[in-house]
C-alpha cells in the first residue's frame, strides 16, 4: 500500500508540473498576444490620424475649388458686362444722331 500512495504521489507531482508547464506556456503565448494586439491598435490609430489628414486636406481642397468657381462666375460675368457695353458703345458711335445708351 505505501508504494501505491508513493506511486500517486510521484503522479501528482508530475501531473501538477506538466499543469504549471502548460499554464506557463499559455501565459507567454498570451503576452504575445497582447503584445500583437496593442501593435494593432498603435497601428489603427496611425491610419485614422494619416485619414483625417486626408479628409482634412480634401475640405481644404474642396473649399479652394469652390472658391475658384466663384471667381470664375464673377470674372465670366465681369467680362459679360464689359462685352455689353463695348457692344452699346460701338453701336452708339456708328449713329452719330442717337441718344447714348445708360449702362
Amino acid at each position: 500500500m505505501a508504494s501505491e500512495v508513493k506511486s500517486l504521489a510521484s503522479q501528482t507531482a508530475k501531473a501538477t508540473e506538466d499543469i504549471r508547464t502548460q499554464i506557463a506556456a499559455v501565459q507567454s503565448e498570451t503576452g504575445i498576444a497582447v503584445e500583437a494586439i496593442r501593435k494593432i491598435a498603435t497601428t489603427i490609430s496611425e491610419i485614422n490620424q494619416i485619414s483625417n489628414s486626408i479628409a482634412s486636406a480634401v475640405q481644404q481642397q474642396s473649399a479652394a475649388t469652390d472658391e475658384i468657381t466663384r471667381n470664375v462666375q464673377q470674372a465670366a460675368t465681369g467680362t459679360q458686362t464689359v462685352s455689353q457695353t463695348i457692344g452699346n458703345v460701338s453701336e452708339a458711335s456708328a449713329t452719330p444722331d442717337a441718344t447714348p445708351p445708360t449702362c
